[in-house]
C-alpha cells in the first residue's frame, strides 16, 4: 500500500490500480472513504463516433508508475483502455499533504485522435455511511446567494433521467461559489472541498451513490448495505469539460480538501482566505455599500402599458424619501419597455425626452435620492431588425450551433405569463469584439444621462443559460472552452465599470449575480431571498457585498423583519414593480420604522458579519430563526436577531455562553428597547424581530 501524509493526515493508495482507500484525519476521526471496494481515482469522458457516453475509468487501469515522498505522491496512467480499445492519453495525478489539507492536481495529455469532453480530478469513490450519519450535513452555495444542504450520508440529490446509478451535481458557475464543506453538526469538524482556481473556469461537482438510492418519501435515501448484501458507497468528484483536443495537454486546478473545526462558517472563512491571495474587494466609498434600502418600480412595459413617464419620476423619489428609503431603481426607462427591443438602451420617447429624462434624474440626486438604470449585459430581443440584421450573429451555442431562448417576461397578460407571448430573448456574448463594443458604447450612454449607476440584470453566473456553461461558438476557438462562459462575463464588467468611473467617479454597479469573480466591480446585488431560512453562505463569506431581498405585498412585515436578520437590502417592489411606497402606506410605516432601527445599531446590524451563533442556545418554536451580526467595526460586540413567520407571537429562551455579559438590550421593530437580565425569556412577536445586544460589561 502507498502510503503519504504526517501524525494527522493520513492517505492510502492500492499500488497496483492508484485507487485511492483512505483520506483521514485522524485527530478530528474523519475518514472519507469507508468502503474500498468502491474507490476510484478518475474518469475521462472520450466520445468516440458510434458511442457518445465512452468514459475511460481509473479504477479499471494499471498504475504505470509511481513517484512517492513522505508527504506527496505522484501516479502516472499511460494507454489507456476500455471494452472500445486502447486510446494514447496519459494521466497523470499529484496528491500532496499539507497542513489539514490534501490536495489533487492532474495533467492530461491527449495523443489520441479524439477530443477528451470530461476530466474527474479526483473521483474519490467508496464514501460510506459513518455510525453517525444524520450529524453529517453537506453544504454548497446556490446562485441567488443562500445555500443548500443536506444529510450527505443519508440523501443522494440526483436526476431521474440519466445514469444507472443516481447521479446529482452542482455547478460553478452556477453555484455562485465553487466550495463544498462537508461537517458534523454535534462534533462541530468538518473538511471543506474546493478547487482552489484563479481561472473562472466552468466545472461541476458531482454525487453519484452505488448500486442506486431509494425513495425514502422526501428524498432519495441510501440503501442498507446489509439489507442489499453488497457495498453501497458514493463518488465525490469535482469535474472540469475542457475539451481537450488531439495533441494537447491541460492541466486542472488544485482541488483542497481541507479540514477544519467548526462548521460551515469555518468554511466560509477559509475559502475567503483563498479568494483575498487573488482577488480584491474594495468597496470603500461605494455609496452602494451604504445604503441599506431600494425602492424599484417598472415605468413601462413590453406589453404597452406605461405606468409612469419620465416627468413623474421625481413623484416616485419623493414617495420613497418618505419611507427612509434613499436609492430607486428603474426599469422599463428604455427604448420598448422593460425585456423589450435589447440591447437598445435609449431612453423611450413614448416617456418624454432625453432632456426630461436627464432632468428627472437630476432633480432626484437633488433631494438625496440616487438612481440606478435596469440594464442587462447579454440579453437580445430577437424580434428586431438589429437582431435579424446583425445580432443573431454573437449568440451563445450550444455544441450543435443551435442558440436557445432566454428569459423574457410580459407582466400584463395572462397569456404573457401562461402561453407563451412575452418577447422572445437570447443570449449574446461579449466575447464577440463587436457586440461588446456595442454595450459598452450602451453603458457609456447610460452613464451619460446621470445616473448614479446601473443595476444589470439576468447575469446569474456568466452567459450562456445564466451559469457560464461553455460558449461552443465557433468564432470563440481562440477561447479556453470552459472560459467562453465566464471570463467575457467578468472582462465586461470591469470595463464597463472603468469607462462609468471617468464620467462620474462614484458610479455604482449592482447586478443580478452573487457570482463571487465579480464582487470586485459589482458592490450590491438584486436579489429576492423569498424563503422562511437559509444558510447566509455568500453574507458570511462577502459580508461587504450588499443582497436585496425584494418585497412585493402591502404588509410583508414579516420578510422585512427577515432583511433585518440576515443583513438584507429592503428592496420594496410595491404591487409588484407597478407602483411606489405610497400604494403601501401600512408597509411605508414599518418600513420607515424598521430603517431607523436598523440605522441606529448600524455597526451592529448592517456594518457586521453574519458568524456561526454557536454556543449561543435558542429554545423556541421550530418557526422562530436566527442569526448573529458581529460588528465589523468592533468584533467583541455582537447582535442576536430572531424573527418568524407565524401569525402569533412566539416564545424563546436565549442564553449566550459565549459572553460575559449578564445583561442585555432588547430591540424590536414597533417596541421600546429593555434591559433584561441573561439568560432571557422572550416574546418574538408576529411580523417583527426581535434584536438581543449582550451588553459588554454586563451592565
Amino acid at each position: 500500500m502507498i502510503q503519504i501524509g504526517h501524525q494527522h493526515i493520513h492517505v492510502e493508495i492500492d499500488p497496483a490500480c492508484g485507487r485511492i482507500q483512505r483520506i483521514a484525519d485522524r485527530q478530528r476521526q474523519i475518514s472519507l472513504v469507508g468502503e474500498p471496494r468502491l474507490a476510484e481515482n478518475f474518469r475521462l469522458l472520450v466520445p468516440l463516433p458510434d458511442l457518445r457516453a465512452h468514459y475511460l475509468r481509473g479504477a479499471e487501469q494499471p498504475l504505470a508508475e509511481s513517484h512517492v515522498t513522505s508527504r506527496a505522491a505522484e501516479l502516472v496512467w499511460r494507454q489507456l483502455h476500455s471494452p472500445r480499445g486502447t486510446f494514447d492519453i496519459e494521466y497523470r495525478l499529484t496528491i500532496r499533504v499539507e497542513d489539514d489539507a490534501v490536495i489533487f492536481t492532474s495533467v492530461v495529455t491527449n495523443r489520441s485522435e479524439h477530443v477528451i469532453e470530461e476530466v474527474f480530478t479526483p473521483a474519490l469513490g467508496g464514501l460510506a455511511n459513518p455510525r453517525e450519519r444524520a450529524d453529517w450535513m453537506l453544504i454548497h452555495s446556490q446562485w441567488g446567494g443562500g445555500g443548500n444542504e443536506w444529510p450527505f450520508y443519508d440523501q443522494c440529490p440526483n436526476v431521474y433521467v440519466g445514469p444507472e446509478d443516481p447521479t446529482g451535481f452542482v455547478r460553478y458557475p452556477g453555484a455562485c461559489m465553487p466550495w463544498l464543506d462537508l461537517y458534523h453538526v454535534k462534533d462541530r469538524k468538518g473538511v471543506y472541498l474546493c478547487p482552489e482556481d484563479p481561472l473562472p473556469r466552468f466545472g461541476t461537482w458531482m454525487f453519484q451513490l452505488r448500486p442506486g438510492a431509494d425513495w425514502g418519501g422526501s428524498a432519495c435515501v441510501w440503501p442498507d448495505a446489509e439489507t442489499l448484501g453488497a457495498p453501497v458507497g458514493l463518488t465525490l468528484a469535482w469535474v472540469n469539460f475542457p475539451f481537450i483536443p488531439p495533441g494537447g495537454t491541460w492541466q486542472s486546478p488544485p482541488v483542497a480538501f481541507r479540514f477544519h473545526d467548526g462548521t460551515w462558517f469555518a468554511a466560509a472563512e477559509l475559502y475567503r482566505r483563498w479568494y483575498d491571495q487573488h482577488f480584491r474587494i474594495d468597496h470603500a466609498g461605494s455609496w452602494l455599500d451604504a445604503e441599506d434600502a431600494w425602492q424599484s418600480t417598472i415605468i413601462s412595459y413590453a406589453d404597452d402599458l406605461i405606468g409612469y413617464r419620465f416627468t413623474d419620476i421625481p413623484k416616485l423619489a419623493r414617495a420613497a424619501v418618505s419611507a427612509g428609503i434613499h436609492v430607486l431603481q428603474l426599469d422599463g426607462w428604455n427604448v420598448g419597455g422593460i425585456d423589450r427591443a435589447y440591447p437598445d438602451y435609449r431612453p423611450d420617447p413614448r416617456l418624454g425626452t432625453p432632456e426630461e429624462f436627464r432632468a428627472a434624474l437630476a432633480e432626484c440626486q437633488a433631494s438625496g435620492v440616487r438612481v440606478l438604470l435596469f440594464c442587462n449585459l447579454q440579453v437580445a430581443h430577437i424580434d428586431t431588425d438589429a437582431y435579424r440584421h446583425e445580432l443573431h450573429e454573437y449568440t451563445c451555442r450550444d455544441p450543435r450551433g443551435d442558440a436557445g431562448d432566454t428569459m423574457g417576461w410580459e407582466f400584463n397578460t395572462l397569456a404573457g405569463l401562461a402561453a407563451g407571448t412575452q418577447t422572445r430573448m437570447r443570449n449574446c456574448n461579449p466575447a464577440h469584439k463587436a457586440f461588446g463594443d456595442l454595450m459598452l458604447a450602451a453603458y457609456t450612454g447610460i452613464a451619460r444621462l446621470g445616473a448614479d449607476g446601473t443595476q444589470v440584470d439576468k447575469v446569474g453566473c456568466g452567459v450562456w443559460a445564466g451559469h457560464g456553461a461553455p460558449d461552443h461558438h465557433p468564432a470563440l476557438r481562440h477561447i479556453s472552452r470552459d472560459l467562453t462562459g465566464t471570463q467575457p462575463v467578468i472582462d465586461m464588467f470591469a470595463r464597463h465599470l472603468a469607462l462609468a468611473r471617468e464620467l462620474n467617479p462614484r458610479y455604482g454597479l449592482a447586478s443580478e449575480t452573487h457570482w463571487d469573480r465579480l464582487l470586485p466591480y459589482v458592490h450590491a446585488s438584486y436579489a429576492r431571498h423569498w424563503v422562511e431560512d437559509a444558510p447566509q453562505v455568500v453574507a458570511a463569506t462577502f459580508p461587504e457585498f450588499r443582497q436585496t431581498c425584494c418585497v412585493t405585498g402591502p404588509t410583508d412585515f414579516a420578510l422585512v423583519a427577515k432583511c433585518l436578520r440576515h443583513g438584507h437590502i429592503i428592496n420594496i417592489e410595491a404591487r409588484c414593480l407597478h407602483g411606489s411606497v405610497e400604494d403601501v402606506p401600512l408597509m411605508r410605516e414599518f418600513v420607515r420604522s424598521a430603517l431607523t432601527l436598523r440605522r441606529s445599531l448600524r455597526h451592529l446590524l448592517w456594518d457586521s458579519r453574519l458568524v456561526d451563533p454557536y454556543p449561543t442556545r435558542v429554545t423556541a418554536d421550530p418557526a422562530v430563526k436566527f442569526s448573529l451580526h458581529r460588528s465589523r467595526a468592533s468584533p467583541g460586540e455582537h447582535a442576536l436577531v430572531l424573527s418568524h413567520f407565524a401569525s402569533r407571537p412566539l416564545s424563546a429562551h436565549i442564553a449566550f455562553p459565549q459572553f460575559p455579559a449578564a445583561r442585555a438590550t432588547v430591540y424590536t421593530i414597533r417596541g421600546q428597547p429593555q434591559q433584561v437580565a441573561l439568560p432571557a425569556d422572550l416574546t418574538v412577536p408576529a411580523g417583527d424581530c426581535v434584536i438581543v445586544v449582550p451588553n459588554l460589561r454586563g451592565s
